[in-house]
């Protein structure tokens, strides 16, 4: 059967063609290497449609090394690809995305990055509490506001290689007003690996939080959870619904009149899962009205603290800063010794810091 034709577009303007070969012949480095040959004209290319980019390998028109390829073809490091003839694009060319090594450097407007550990292959950043963890790789995300992947882009823009595809970002998040940990990938490599054992249950996330009423011993809590996407809240399953299994290990530290701190263990974080299940079990977060909690000044205290990833006998672990809150009326240190002072380490406007 023949291809139907194009759409005839809106625009009276003629659409440019793509002429004999892209702008200059592109290079895949390192953190190209293994990615499907579609997804690095995706990524390279994103104002050009998915239908628009299959085309052009259906017609045999992109080259690796001078060979035509389809789009599953697996590139490789130091492959040169080219498209060998014209092609009429529906959309307006735009520039491609020039890799990230080459971008200019975006001005942070924040303070600068609490870096906890950082390789060639990952950044463990400590984030604070009222930053958004996602956003555009530019100084704000698109409603305009700073995010912690912004500063990470700001940070890394001259310290990673180029890559046509590769952009690093969070390989987790954090909500808004949850603080600490949150690991990105600055290769493909270290990506993957901390996918992979995410996937494999090897990476333990501990958190710790202040609750509402009492909890005296160390509790395991299993619960089956949905996403409501008109509420924007989770919760637990019905019988019979699709749900996501969760599990969610509780410590106690200490505990008073005025709720209880704790230690929370996930080895795979649903949205949420940590606030709704200890909603669910009678302690929901204090300060978290969306989940019932009961009002604290400066909101609820939710701090991802320490990750732990235990692969074929290694382990890594990495932990955030200090952090200070009250706790039924006292001052606490939370990962240190408590100082003379009493002052938060991180100023007075820390939203974490509750003044005595």
């Amino acid at each position: 059967m023949n291809e139907k034709p194009d759409a005839p577009t809106s625009s009276p303007v003629t659409p440019p063609a793509l002429h004999a070969a892209l702008p200059e012949p592109l290079e895949a480095k390192e953190n190209d290497a293994g990615r499907r040959l579609d997804r690095i004209l995706r990524k390279h290319f994103p104002a050009f449609p998915l239908s628009f980019i299959n085309r052009l390998l259906r017609e045999k028109k992109v080259r690796v090394n001078g060979k035509a390829r389809d789009g599953a073809y697996r590139v490789a490091s130091g492959d040169v690809i080219t498209v060998t003839r014209a092609a009429q694009s529906p959309v307006p060319i735009s520039p491609p995305v020039r890799p990230v090594a080459q971008r200019e450097k975006p001005a942070p407007s924040g303070p600068a990055l609490r870096i906890v550990y950082e390789d060639d292959d990952l950044l463990v950043v400590d984030k604070p509490m009222g930053l958004l963890t996602h956003g555009l790789l530019t100084h704000s995300n698109k409603d305009g506001e700073e995010s912690l992947a912004s500063r990470v882009s700001a940070y890394l823009a001259d310290r990673i290689p180029a890559s046509l595809s590769f952009r690093p970002g969070p390989l987790h998040r954090l909500d808004r007003n949850t603080s600490g940990l949150v690991v990105f990938g600055k290769s493909l490599k270290g990506a993957r690996f901390f996918t992979h054992a995410t996937q494999q249950g090897l990476v333990k996330k501990q958190y710790l939080a202040l609750v509402c009423g009492t909890i005296e011993q160390e509790e395991v809590w299993e619960d089956f959870l949905v996403r409501d996407q008109e509420t924007r809240k989770t919760r637990a399953a019905r019988p019979g619904e699709p749900a996501k299994r969760a599990v969610t290990r509780i410590r106690p530290l200490e505990a008073g009149e005025g709720g209880t701190l704790i230690e929370a263990e996930i080895s795979s974080g649903k949205t949420h899962q940590i606030r709704v299940q200890c909603a669910l079990h009678g302690h929901p977060l204090c300060g978290d009205k969306k989940y019932g909690g009961a009002p604290r000044h400066g909101g609820s205290f939710l701090r991802a603290y320490k990750i732990v990833i235990e692969t074929d006998g290694e382990t890594r672990a990495w932990r955030a800063s200090r952090e200070w809150i009250m706790v039924n009326g006292k001052l606490k240190m939370i990962e240190g010794e408590r100082p003379s002072s009493k002052e938060s380490p991180f100023g007075a406007n820390d939203p974490a810091f509750t003044p005595p």
